[in-house]
């Protein structure tokens, strides 16, 4: 959406028009992204997600235990339904993968329920979720989430950690997954 389109508006959930910043953990922040073959299925399912619900992706990092995510929904896409599928296609998946591994983190992903003991992947709850309605806020989101593995002593600069678009946004390259910035911009 070009910049003059947008207008100013409080924060709401499914908010259509808006762009979202989304934040979710890992269960108890576990580092369940610490295996880059985690980090690779979680971007491949968020690919995914947007032909399915449509939207645009603006931005995101893959920390080692929660993800940040910059999104434009298109039409109707309802985010929430979106982030149905994608977290439990993922933590699915992902438990398989740490099932295989005989992973150490199984044991604390342990939780009862309907008397069965099962794994958990993600937090309960459907973590942080606003809109953004104005260039600045957008712009100063981007910036919040390409800095997270900086600010966390990851690396000394964004364009260093493989799991974000940072290096997208800087034309450097549109790996692990394309972002679509010129949509923000206005082009």
């Amino acid at each position: 959406m070009p910049h003059s389109q947008f207008k100013p508006k409080p924060n709401r959930f499914e908010e259509p028009g808006y762009a979202r910043s989304l934040t979710f953990s890992c269960y108890h922040k576990l580092p369940l992204f610490s295996d880059p073959e985690l980090c690779h299925l979680f971007l491949h399912y968020l690919n995914r997600a947007r032909y399915k619900n449509p939207f645009e992706i603006w931005a995101y990092v893959v920390m080692p235990n929660h993800v940040h995510l910059l999104l434009y929904p298109k039409g109707t896409t309802s985010i929430r339904k979106m982030l149905q599928g994608l977290k439990r296609h993922t933590g699915l998946e992902s438990i398989q993968h740490l099932l295989s591994k005989a992973s150490p983190f199984l044991e604390k992903m342990e939780y009862e329920e309907k008397g069965c003991r099962t794994h958990r992947f993600w937090q309960r709850g459907g973590g942080y979720d606003r809109s953004l309605w104005t260039p600045a806020n957008i712009i100063q989101n981007i910036e919040y989430i390409h800095s997270n593995p900086v600010r966390a002593g990851l690396v000394d600069d964004p364009l260093k950690w493989p799991w974000s678009s940072a290096r997208a946004w800087e034309g450097v390259v549109k790996e692990p997954i394309p972002i679509n910035p010129d949509s923000f911009r206005g082009a």
